[in-house]
């Protein structure tokens, strides 16, 4: 073996050790979470997967009935692994096993999340490896740290699962790019289709497997070319959709009702911004998240690229049509925009990369400066993150506190997001009246003998109160005419991350505090109880 040979074996052995280590502490962070909330669940979205997995179950048929997002191929893989677990592990069927005990259902719709998300790490190298080793090994380390990826990892939702599909349509269309032909096409298509049975919005997918198709025809000028690949394309799209999830094309009724539901126009606190205030606020998202010198990278990275005419580069642009194609809905969550993440952050390694092996030293050497104080923040922001998952929920602690004091949701009128409704919203409006006095009166007194005030609901209102006038009036009523026995608060209350990378020192001094801290912190929304007077008292 030569003396080239030899090295490159070698760098390549270095490459993979690189990866298994990045995978394993990928994993690490993610598993960490997994039992977040337990034993309640917290999460209003989880059931949507694990339910309708169970539901399969109990109507013995492999064809889920929600087309919600869709959530279909989570929901498949979800049965699977229950499949597995009630029969060898519980020795019952599986809906016999899930009403016994639900927690390891969730536990198992989680692990499939966390699959998808370890598996981003090693497609974001394999993507960065296409434009060169140190964006690949960035951008791995960017998706496995990147607080967003490691939070929404543990949670039974498309939104992970989307990013990685998103972020294999993108080295497919790169793979066309470098080789060109119906193979290729095909398999974008393809990927396209696993996205929609995911969610929807994967369909935009489409767009960027049309654009590098176009782009192809229009540098090889072979019209016939892009007629066999866009047919390619589109037919392994559908054929996708059917082979993991038929019922998708056989009950459009479903799907179409679906779509108008998710539609709507309105939702309490994540409406009203408009499109340029809803792409400000997916911007924002990122920035946050990311701290300033990685937004700023990202920006040089599309700047880079356009400059050296990468056309390599060009299936990155999924991330930006998916993000202003989810700037154009009338609602806005940060959730929605991290399927384009991933592509985010390897632009943002291809600019970093490019200062890391320059040839001027000084540039080299700002180059790893700027990359270690990024990866420093965002393994610290991971770290706390899923230490603040791993911690007491005030909705756990206020719970114990009811059954030990004798409230029960047959004596107590709660809000959503509170001890007896901990994952799911809810007002209580409708269980009072206010007398021509100002006094606020329960419409039924012996059902009525505490109040349960949840800041994930009035958060809400109060964010907003001149659109919200009423209900704020309401909450003001009820701090001033009832008695609050009880308040449990987050104890964690660090708001240095807002700093971003200035606050690398201040988050670990707290990461160090909280580690060594003999009592666990106390996260989540603050829950306030109050004790409702006899009506005779009521003034």
């Amino acid at each position: 073996m030569s003396r080239t040979a030899r090295i490159g074996l070698r760098s390549r052995s270095a490459e993979h050790r690189f990866l298994i280590v990045l995978l394993v502490l990928a994993a690490g962070v993610r598993l960490a979470a997994v039992p977040w909330g337990f034993p309640l669940l917290l999460h209003p979205d989880e059931w949507a997967v694990v339910d309708s997995a169970v539901e399969m179950a109990r109507r013995n048929s492999f064809e889920p009935q929600l087309f919600l997002r869709p959530d279909h191929l989570e929901i498949k893989l979800s049965y699977v692994a229950f499949a597995f677990y009630a029969s060898f592990v519980v020795g019952a069927p599986i809906e016999v096993a899930f009403d016994a005990d639900p927690l390891p259902f969730y536990a198992m719709s989680r692990l499939v999340t966390v699959l998808f998300g370890v598996s981003a790490v090693a497609l974001g190298y394999v993507v960065g490896r296409m434009f060169s080793p140190a964006t690949a090994k960035l951008a791995a380390i960017f998706i496995a740290f990147f607080p967003p990826l490691v939070t929404n990892s543990v949670y039974a939702t498309p939104d992970v699962p989307l990013a990685f599909v998103l972020l294999a349509v993108t080295y497919a269309c790169m793979r066309y790019l470098s080789t060109p032909g119906w193979k290729p096409a095909a398999w974008a298509g393809a990927l396209v289709g696993v996205g929609i049975t995911i969610k929807y919005p994967a369909a935009l997918a489409g767009l960027a497997v049309a654009l590098v198709i176009a782009w192809n025809a229009v540098q090889q000028r072979g019209v016939r070319d892009f007629l066999r690949d866009a047919a390619a394309s589109f037919s392994a799209m559908v054929l996708a959709v059917l082979v993991i999830s038929p019922v998708l094309v056989t009950n459009f009724t479903g799907v179409r009702e679906a779509l108008e539901r998710e539609s709507r126009s309105t939702h309490l606190g994540a409406d009203q911004l408009g499109f340029w205030g809803n792409l400000l606020f997916y911007g924002e998202s990122f920035a946050r998240s990311a701290g300033i010198l990685l937004s700023v990278g990202a920006i040089a990275g599309v700047v880079l690229l356009v400059r050296r005419r990468l056309s390599i580069g060009l299936p990155i642009s999924l991330g930006l049509i998916f993000v202003i194609a989810m700037s154009a809905l009338p609602l806005h969550w940060e959730r929605w925009g991290i399927p384009a993440w991933p592509m985010v952050l390897v632009v943002a390694a291809v600019a970093f990369a490019a200062f890391v092996e320059s040839r001027n030293q000084r540039l080299r050497r700002c180059g790893v400066a700027v990359v270690a104080v990024s990866v420093t923040f965002l393994v610290l922001s991971s770290i706390q993150q899923v230490l603040m998952l791993r911690s007491v929920d005030t909705r756990l602690e206020s719970q114990e506190w009811a059954t030990r004091n004798g409230l029960t949701p047959t004596n107590t009128v709660f809000e959503g997001y509170s001890p007896f409704r901990p994952g799911s919203p809810a007002t209580l409006f409708s269980h009072f009246e206010v007398r021509d006095d100002g006094t606020l009166v329960p419409l039924r007194p012996e059902a009525t003998q505490y109040v349960v005030l949840s800041s994930a609901m009035y958060g809400r209102f109060e964010a907003e109160p001149e659109r919200y006038k009423e209900q704020v009036n309401f909450y003001d009523k009820v701090a001033a005419q009832y008695q609050r026995i009880a308040t449990f608060e987050s104890t964690h209350d660090l708001r240095s991350t807002d700093l971003l990378e200035l606050s690398i020192p201040t988050v670990a001094f707290d990461l160090a505090r909280w580690v060594a801290s003999a009592e666990r912190e106390k996260v989540g929304p603050t829950i306030e109880i109050y004790k409702v007077p006899h009506e005779d008292q009521l003034e």
